[in-house]
């Protein structure tokens, strides 16, 4: 499909770019590189930069190398002293780091070989970062207090008074360099703002509507301004969208149709005949998909389009139309 062969290689490239073992021991991935839009300042900026200017502080990567030390001392540790969970666990460390670790001399040929053979196995590993890293940590975590868990055994041995003494001085030591080098997660960071937003009413009120139609009948869902399948609104969300979560009927959206170009046809031809201007073409490709319903939602903001979003233009080309007319209004979303 068109998003497919635009997508696929620069995601792989993305992903790549942070494929290296110094990354990889960071758990830093592509996110570093998506963009957000900021609707009060009008423009995008990085979704993570808080994390990136963190990195960028002084010590703070050598302090997140030192804990990837420590679980790979933990792992060591669990070999030669044959604990039967430090070995048991050894593949959920390699495995994933094998994967989001693809880009370097030691992995990249066995990957890219992968890839070369497999069309599924590439397909589902265009994001590795997404499909590894929870299992990653995981692993660092047990591994990491492995290593915590040695030391502290032998300290005991030095007598109680010492022990004592330098287990406090680990433990303070320990604390104070995690809070450092996880400094934002304690101002909001470690869930993003964009996935706190509060959706308007006026959804709530449409969804309650359609459930009061033929659960059959099918919709259209406009603007159409991009293929891309990524929705920008005025209120704060952005992504593929999440109206069909409300909705008991099937509706016509980029999110369903991106992946084999078969299923494309709609977009493809409703938005030529949209913004073509012409309205016998448009309503010949609404009966032909068989269209019920078309939703127009103006507060979809094209924000990082070509095409505007199209919506006085859509209006004023229906307005003649004996086939379309409006139905419903729920503040700023048309039916």
């Amino acid at each position: 499909s068109k998003i497919h062969s635009q997508f696929s290689q620069r995601a792989f490239q993305v992903g790549k770019n942070y494929g290296n073992v110094f990354d990889g021991a960071l758990l830093k991935n592509f996110l570093f590189e998506w963009g957000e839009y900021n609707n009060s300042q009008d423009q995008f900026s990085y979704i993570l930069k808080d994390w990136d200017t963190r990195l960028k502080q002084p010590g703070v990567v050598l302090i997140g190398l030192f804990f990837f030390a420590l679980s790979v001392v933990g792992l060591v540790i669990a070999i030669f002293k044959r604990q039967i969970v430090g070995i048991a666990l050894w593949p959920v460390l390699l495995i994933p780091f094998f994967f989001i670790s693809n880009d370097n001399f030691l992995f990249q040929f066995i990957y890219d070989h992968f890839l070369s053979k497999n069309t599924i196995f590439k397909e589902a590993l265009r994001f590795p970062f997404s499909k590894f890293s929870i299992m990653l940590a995981f692993a660092y975590v047990v591994y990491f207090s492995f290593t915590v868990s040695f030391v502290f055994s032998n300290i005991s041995r030095l007598g109680r008074k010492m022990s004592v003494f330098l287990t406090m001085l680990i433990l303070v030591l320990l604390t104070s360099a995690l809070i450092y080098f996880m400094w934002p997660l304690f101002f909001g960071n470690l869930i993003n703002y964009k996935m706190k937003v509060k959706i308007p009413n006026e959804y709530f009120e449409m969804f309650n509507w359609f459930k009061t139609q033929d659960p059959a009948e099918r919709i259209a869902y406009l603007p159409m301004n991009t293929f891309w399948g990524w929705t920008y609104y005025n209120w704060g969300y952005e992504g593929a969208g999440f109206v069909w979560f409300g909705l008991r009927q099937p509706i016509l959206n980029r999110e369903f149709d991106r992946w084999i170009p078969t299923n494309e046809g709609f977009y493809w031809e409703a938005s030529h005949a949209l913004y073509s201007q012409k309205l016998p073409l448009f309503e010949s490709v609404l009966a032909k998909y068989k269209v019920n319903w078309i939703i127009l939602d103006q507060n979809a903001v094209d924000v990082s389009s070509a095409k505007s979003a199209y919506q006085e233009q859509f209006l004023s080309l229906i307005k003649d139309s004996s086939k379309i007319t409006r139905s419903q209004k729920f503040n700023d979303i048309l039916v």
